[in-house]
């Protein structure tokens, strides 16, 4: 029996079992339809950006996220200014986002299946986010200088909350009394 001979969603749903790039790559290169088809829909489970890059590199990142984001379950940037302009769309299901300098309040589009959200900034500024379109987030950290947390107890799934703050006496949202850690 050939791939050939199964239909579009049950070949979209047979990548969906594949865990990383490599074996991804491997199923959508097998034969010619599944390239085309494949390339199409996305197979890419991660995409990974940062250090000392140049301006193609985050839009190469932008276009590749944009291209697959349908299948991508994690993203890490790194050292980029404001790294959550360079995610289009819908964030995926794990996003890390490594001493990179924010100017802007960091706001995902609506309908995101984010569960774990990942943020370290070395630099002494205030980094604002706001959770209203993370409903499905179970998992957040922190480590910055000083945050404020806009609409996080919009986020009834936490389950685990971590944040390390320079700033003193920082007084937090009472939302997040309940994860004493």
């Amino acid at each position: 029996m050939s791939l050939n001979n199964l239909c579009d969603d049950l070949l979209l749903k047979v990548m969906s079992y594949t865990r990383d790039n490599k074996s991804s790559y491997a199923l959508a290169n097998s034969c010619k339809y599944l390239q085309n088809l494949f390339s199409k829909n996305g197979y890419l489970k991660s995409l990974k950006v940062g250090g000392v890059i140049n301006n193609n590199d985050i839009w190469n990142f932008a276009m590749m996220y944009a291209k697959h984001y349908r299948t991508i379950n994690y993203v890490t940037i790194s050292y980029i200014l404001d790294p959550h302009v360079w995610i289009p769309g819908n964030w995926c299901k794990n996003v890390y986002l490594f001493n990179c300098n924010f100017t802007s309040i960091i706001k995902p589009g609506k309908d995101n299946k984010t569960e774990e959200l990942f943020i370290t900034n070395s630099r002494d500024k205030k980094i604002i986010i706001d959770f209203a379109n993370l409903k499905k987030l179970k998992n957040f950290y922190i480590n910055c200088y000083d945050v404020e947390l806009l609409n996080i107890e919009k986020c009834t799934d936490l389950k685990l909350v971590r944040i390390d703050l320079k700033v003193k006496n920082k007084i937090l949202p009472e939302f997040l009394k309940k994860f004493n850690n």
